[in-house]
């Protein structure tokens, strides 16, 4: 019998690919670019910002309680399919939003409830995920596994941060931004890049 290195169990593999590609999202859309987009829809309401903001993260700590329990007495795999119905929706509601809104009023509450969709994904696919990926990884190497995992997250975040603000900077024009989106109706997208408050 070999006693080389054993493959990469399938699902710890696929929590691995999750993981990347979640931290790619937040560096592409998650973080600064959301707060900045918020700031100019709403004429400069920290508050505003705030509240939309803070519904993601409320719904995440409100729907992460029962999923747990979910997790703990069902099928993860069917936890996980229903938090990727949920993902697909506020897909569909975040790009209402931004390419389609009538108004910016209209838009902001269709970003706000994007958010809570958001949210929703992440608490309940949070438990569900963690609970396979811990069973998944063979003993001994489980600590190698966890280290890895958020890591992986951090490094796609910062990579695609960092490959958005080189991308605007090399842009040296607000249209190319803006005729990007050739079909976007949102004229707050419009005036972030005319306004390069982007590159800020």
């Amino acid at each position: 019998m070999s006693g080389g290195k054993k493959p990469m169990n399938h699902n710890v593999r696929l929590s691995l690919v999750f993981s990347a590609l979640s931290g790619a999202s937040n560096g592409v859309w998650g973080w600064q670019v959301l707060a900045m987009y918020l700031f100019v829809l709403t004429g400069g309401s920290n508050a505003k910002v705030g509240l939309c903001e803070g519904i993601q993260g409320a719904f995440k700590a409100a729907a992460a309680l029962p999923a747990g329990v979910l997790a703990d007495r069902w099928r993860r795999d069917l936890i996980l399919r229903a938090s990727a119905a949920v993902a697909v929706v506020a897909i569909a509601v975040t790009s209402f939003a931004l390419l389609w809104s009538s108004s910016e009023r209209n838009e902001y509450i269709a970003i706000c409830v994007g958010c809570t969709l958001w949210g929703i994904f992440n608490g309940l696919s949070s438990p569900a995920l963690e609970a396979i990926f811990a069973d998944s990884c063979p003993t001994g190497d489980r600590s190698r596994m966890y280290v890895r995992a958020p890591l992986l997250a951090a490094y796609c975040t910062s990579a695609f941060s960092f490959f958005y603000i080189l991308t605007h900077s090399l842009t040296h024009s607000s249209s190319t931004c803006c005729n990007a989106l050739p079909g976007t109706r949102s004229s707050t997208w419009r005036a972030c890049c005319r306004s390069g408050a982007w590159g800020r």
